[in-house]
């Protein structure tokens, strides 16, 4: 008698424990990737759901229509003219694709206002494609920002932009037209491994306050990193440029390395100040490459097994070396 209680009861608890184990509670994160099974999802919907403050997640979708994150009503004077819309749900998409436009940022078509957006959370765009427009000037995004392994098809802009979080990830990215940065503010590390520019591509102005990893990159146009500030240490190691490179006026105060980097047209590193270790060893210079006005404060370059052509011509006027206290002009 005793063993049959204990076996109806051993099968009452194991029936509770498979009741409960099928058992779901409404807006777990199973129900939020249950939306990655739609194919087709309009922009209108996402915004919806932002408005919500509900956690967006996608993976292998269609995206139709104009994605517009300014059209979040919650906005706050930034100043005059100036509206500022703050978004507080994360955002995912993995493998999707845009077929309208990404807009953070918009003037009205009376020019008389703009508008902008804050993400507080995590915007993830992985192995995404976005066939129009991407602009995303003057936007803050505290969270994590991932655009890895992504294809833009059309102008793309983080003009004004500010990433806070450490690392900030466009590695393995294409992009296939106008490339804008300009006075975007890093404050942690900016990941650009082995991306492709082939439009005309602007950093110009921007602070990177972590490293910069722009590692077996190919800049197919023109390039501009003019007066850009960085803290830590820059990487251009295996990078490949096809048109004029501009590193001019620039600050940089960790590691400076074009390890085996290739320079087919012109090249400028005019005005710059050095104040940690340089390396352009392997590197291919095939044009007129400037150093002039520059100050490195840790000694001269290492130009170890540099490759020339008959049109590579270097420029160093009043370039300084500071090694072991002491000043050298090289001529």
């Amino acid at each position: 008698m005793k063993k049959t209680l204990f076996i109806l009861s051993l099968l009452f608890i194991i029936n509770g424990i498979a009741t409960a184990c099928t058992y779901k509670t409404p807006n777990t994160k199973d129900n939020i990737k249950n939306n990655s099974k739609e194919s087709k999802i309009t922009a209108d919907k996402i915004i919806k759901q932002i408005q919500k403050d509900e956690p967006v997640y996608y993976k292998d979708a269609v995206i139709s229509g104009d994605l517009d994150f300014t059209a979040i009503k919650a906005e706050n004077d930034e100043s005059i003219g100036e509206y500022r819309s703050y978004i507080n749900s994360s955002i995912t998409f993995i493998n999707c694709s845009f077929e309208g436009k990404l807009i953070a940022s918009r003037k009205d078509t009376d020019n008389k206002a703009n508008h902008y957006v804050t993400f507080s959370k995590n915007l993830t765009f992985i192995n995404s494609e976005f066939k129009a427009e991407v602009n995303f000037s003057e936007s803050n995004i505290i969270g994590i920002v991932n655009f890895a392994g992504s294809t833009f098809d059309e102008i793309t802009s983080f003009e004004g932009a500010v990433f806070f979080s450490k690392s900030t990830f466009f590695s393995e990215s294409n992009f296939k037209k106008e490339l804008k940065f300009q006075r975007t503010v890093f404050e942690g590390n900016a990941e650009f491994l082995k991306c492709t520019f082939e439009g005309i591509t602007s950093f110009q102005s921007a602070v990177l306050k972590g490293n910069a990893q722009f590692g077996a990159t190919k800049f197919e146009q023109y390039a501009d990193f003019t007066n850009i500030i960085v803290n830590g240490a820059v990487y251009f190691n295996y990078a490949e440029f096809f048109k004029q490179a501009i590193f001019d006026n620039g600050t940089f105060f960790g590691r400076f390395e074009f390890i085996q980097s290739i320079f087919h047209y012109i090249a400028e590193f005019k005005n710059n100040t050095f104040y940690g270790k340089t390396k352009f060893t392997q590197a291919n210079f095939g044009g007129k490459t400037f150093f002039d006005n520059s100050v490195f404060y840790n000694g001269k370059p290492n130009t170890e097994d540099i490759i020339t052509t008959k049109d590579t011509d270097f420029t160093l006027e009043n370039t300084i070396y500071i090694e072991s206290q002491k000043l050298e002009n090289f001529k």
